[in-house]
């Protein structure tokens, strides 16, 4: 993937039929802060015009799951895309069923026919949808999390391949990597796996040419641009420089996992021992995950 830096330019999005009750809409795959919040804000629009849909927002996608099976992906489509168009234009301060579908045409016909009057009760109490403004976009103050890695040999199994290959000194690879703050992309291929994006351009390293079968929980890994963290064992590519113990993912709780798109998370060195005081803390239920509001400087 690249990293980009744009200036608000306009994206070609493309459009799949994900099953029959869903479709994906899917931005350039690229690493940018500018795809991540016109994401961001296009969702929240798409939830006032699909109040009834189920909306995921991944790496550069949002996949939209309705309650009834699709029959016009095309109109579906259509009416989507002509919502970005005016999201983006901002040349229509309103948005409410631009291309005359209702909701029958786009989902499967009930048994029973509406009434008039129950269809203008449904085009009145349709949402209406702007363009955002830069303050509507941020309204959601980003989070700073800061997450405890040890980067010792032995939750770092990679770490010295890693800098022979890079050509740094181990300081200087946990230095660079810990003192950058890095945005959340997207959550992914597991359940609580943070991308992670704002990597060094020093530390950029392929995969591992062969994957490992097992990787440990909460291993620190580096992958291209990127850099994230294993929630679970899992089988994985990712170069291991470091370990946290702190658990990322537990279906019990409400939410079950801690970050959203777009929060940003700081690695904070530890030794071994403080691994293990964390681990003890954890067990104890005691410990918390530090967080504070982010604010750009």
């Amino acid at each position: 993937m690249l990293n980009a830096k744009e200036s608000k330019p306009t994206y070609i999005l493309e459009y799949y039929p994900y099953s029959e009750y869903s479709l994906l809409i899917q931005w350039p795959q690229i690493v940018s802060e500018n795809i991540l919040e016109e994401l961001s804000a296009f969702k929240k629009t798409l939830q006032r015009l699909y109040p009834e849909a189920i909306l995921t927002a991944a790496y550069a996608s949002i996949l939209l799951v309705f309650p009834e099976r699709i029959t016009s992906f095309p109109a579906l489509k259509a009416q989507i895309k002509q919502g970005y168009d005016s999201f983006i234009e901002n040349s229509v301060s309103t948005y409410s069923n631009p291309i005359g579908l209702t909701k029958k045409d786009l989902t499967k016909e009930s048994e029973t026919k509406e009434s008039e009057s129950e269809k203008n009760n449904i085009k009145k109490s349709r949402p209406k949808a702007s363009k955002p403004t830069e303050n509507e976009i941020n309204q959601r103050p980003l989070s700073l999390y800061k997450i405890p890695v040890c980067y010792e040999a032995i939750f770092a199994p990679d770490l010295e391949a890693v800098c022979s290959q890079l050509k740094l000194s181990p300081e200087a690879l946990i230095s660079k990597h810990s003192s950058a703050i890095y945005t959340v992309y997207g959550i992914g291929f597991l359940p609580g796996f943070m991308y992670l994006g704002g990597l060094n351009p020093e530390l950029e390293i392929p995969r591992k040419s062969s994957p490992r079968m097992k990787v440990p929980a909460g291993s620190v890994g580096l992958a291209a641009k990127q850099t994230g963290i294993y929630p679970c064992e899992s089988p994985g590519g990712w170069q291991l420089i470091g370990q946290t113990p702190i658990p990322l993912f537990n279906p019990l709780q409400d939410p079950p996992f801690f970050a959203e798109v777009g929060d940003k998370i700081q690695f904070i060195p530890i030794s071994k021992d403080t691994y293990k005081l964390l681990q003890i803390q954890i067990s104890a239920g005691i410990y918390k995950i530090e967080k504070t509001i982010y604010t750009q400087l």
